[in-house]
């Protein structure tokens, strides 16, 4: 049976992905990767963990789909053999493609406005008050196409990793205090670079908030193609369930 790696992002873990897992049975056998805390995702001990995730008697996955900030790890699988399709589910990028210039800054100011309560509280010792302002933003942000029972989910999961959440944006307020600028990639690094050396299919579905994006990466890529799906708070997967299975059972098709 064909293999598909799960990789969810940041501050998330497995369940992220709901039924997902459940409506490709029989389609394909699924694995899960959770991001490492503090681990570079392209790290030796990193890929050592997913080539043992690789089912025995395969040299690599059928197709791997990674979600937001989890495309850096998947981009490196496929360029390293790993993976015989891509999926990114709104991916995070980590620079700017020249082909989106000027950018659009439209909309930055009201996603702002949303997590400024985050910012607001990011030293608050009491976890119980943490938690409770990670879940009034986490609810302001569910939009009108996440089922209930998923949107319950998305705030469970969340409110697992509300600790993990808060220590990085403590580190980052710090390093920003201290004149620090962010580490990034150099260019031809990045993955969104490195996407025009994959030989493999690649599929970038994301909302429409984010959809220019996904057409320059999707262009980017070879063999590479941009899916718009229903949404609107970034998870593309829970949002719009009947597109994401199309687009994963639709790769396994052509690589498994």
């Amino acid at each position: 049976m064909p293999s598909t790696l799960l990789i969810s992002q940041r501050f998330t873990d497995r369940r992220i992905w709901a039924d997902i897992p459940a409506r490709l049975t029989g389609h394909s056998q699924v694995s899960f990767y959770e991001l490492p805390e503090a681990a570079r995702c392209g790290s030796a001990p990193v890929l050592d963990e997913i080539r043992a995730l690789v089912p025995a008697g395969r040299g690599r996955f059928d197709v791997v789909a990674g979600a937001e900030d989890a495309a850096q790890l998947a981009v490196g699988l496929a360029y390293d053999g790993l993976a015989g399709g891509l999926v990114l589910f709104q991916p995070t990028m980590d620079g700017i493609p020249e082909e989106l210039e000027p950018l659009d800054f439209s909309g930055l100011e009201e996603q702002l406005r949303r997590y400024a309560p985050l910012l607001a509280a990011v030293n608050e010792p009491d976890p119980a008050k943490w938690h409770g302002v990670v879940a009034e933003v986490v609810g302001e942000g569910i939009g009108e196409h996440l089922t209930p029972s998923d949107a319950a989910l998305v705030q469970d999961v969340l409110s697992t990793h509300a600790g993990e959440v808060q220590q990085e944006l403590q580190r980052m307020v710090a390093a920003y205090d201290r004149g620090e600028e962010p580490a990034v990639p150099a260019e031809g690094e990045r993955w969104i670079d490195r996407l025009r050396q994959l030989s493999v299919p690649v599929v970038i579905m994301s909302t429409q908030r984010a959809w220019r994006p996904a057409e320059v990466l999707a262009a980017r890529a070879p063999h590479g193609a941009a899916v718009l799906a229903r949404g609107e708070t970034g998870m593309p997967w829970l949002e719009d369930k009947d597109t994401t299975i199309a687009v994963l059972t639709g790769m396994l098709d052509r690589c498994g």
